[in-house]
């Protein structure tokens, strides 16, 4: 059975720290590029959270700074496990 801090990153302090350096100083989300809302409640839509560039689930580095960029909970939650978000499905404009 796996370690806790290797299913629930956010429970541990290298994962805190981490977070606080991605989002130090970042303004805007990595996958959609709207501006990140630091005043939105916690884990909600346009809340800032830490996306992995190449998710865990396909062998990501989970403590890489390299493998982490800000994003939207929406968003992040949106891209679930795959290597880029999910476009959005075109409007039918006839």
């Amino acid at each position: 059975m796996p370690s806790q801090s290797a299913s629930k990153p956010t429970k541990t302090q290298r994962w805190r720290t981490l977070r606080a350096q991605v989002l130090a100083n970042a303004t805007h989300c990595a996958l959609c590029h709207k501006p990140l809302d630091f005043n939105a409640r916690p884990r909600s839509t346009w809340a800032p959270s830490v996306d992995h560039v190449v998710p865990l689930a396909l062998g990501g580095s989970q403590f890489d700074p390299a493998n982490c960029q800000p994003a939207h909970c929406g968003c992040n939650s949106s891209k679930r496990d795959r290597l880029t978000p999910q476009p959005a499905t075109p409007s039918r404009s006839w």
